[in-house]
């Protein structure tokens, strides 16, 4: 099973994709995972007006999900790189908006909606460049490893920047802190936000080296 999965991440491009969803996922779960606390902890959102809060993320995530093979296949390359493109400047917009401690107003549904867009365009198309390029043997082996990368991404992204945030948010308030913690909720969030725009930035270079490594294994 070992010497399969192995074969696996042989195959060109392959690789490169591989890292390219995990990071996806990171800033996936990362992402929601802190906006979570900072809403509750931080803003004082109760558990269903933080939820409705990334309601403007999920349509457009379906949408993309559901819609992105309708482009020319030239296209496909492209959308991936947009991907990351569009997320890792709704990182961006979304710290300069919450950095003052303020609730961001309507421009958060807006960003929120193109993270929703920029991690479809990322994860869909490249989950299904790695599929597709496999041999059908290794079809099995190649989705247990898409499935544990994917696992491992939200993981990672949980644990690391969960812990960036409580590291510079400190101790989680009583509500009788929480006009004090909502400005040092405000600056830990954006920091946060602002690693993963960073890391957006390091999936915008997975992508096109995965592209080129693909071009190069077809000419």
């Amino acid at each position: 099973m070992y010497d399969e999965r192995g074969r696996v991440l042989r195959v060109p491009g392959v690789p490169v994709a591989i890292a390219a969803l995990f990071t996806v996922m990171t800033i996936f779960s990362g992402f929601f995972f802190t906006l979570a606390l900072h809403l509750q902890d931080g803003l004082g959102y109760s558990p269903l007006r933080a939820g409705l809060t990334f309601a403007p993320a999920a349509a457009p995530f379906a949408l993309v999900s559901l819609n992105w093979r309708r482009l020319p296949a030239r296209s496909h390359s492209v959308v991936i790189v947009a991907g990351f493109i569009l997320f890792a400047a709704a990182m961006a917009g979304l710290a300069a908006l919450l950095r003052d401690g303020g609730t961001g107003g309507a421009g958060v549904y807006l960003i929120g909606g193109l993270s929703g867009a920029g991690m479809a365009a990322a994860f869909s198309p490249l989950m299904t460049r790695v599929l597709l390029r496999v041999p059908v043997e290794l079809a099995a082996d190649a989705t247990g490893v898409v499935v544990t990368v994917n696992q491992l991404g939200l993981l990672v992204g949980v644990a690391t920047f969960g812990t960036l945030y409580l590291n510079l948010a400190g101790r989680l308030p009583g509500s009788a802190t929480l006009d004090t913690f909502r400005h040092v909720s405000a600056h830990a969030e954006a920091t946060t936000f602002l690693v993963l725009a960073g890391l957006g930035a390091v999936g915008i270079i997975l992508a096109l080296v995965h592209i080129i490594e693909r071009h190069g294994a077809t000419t």
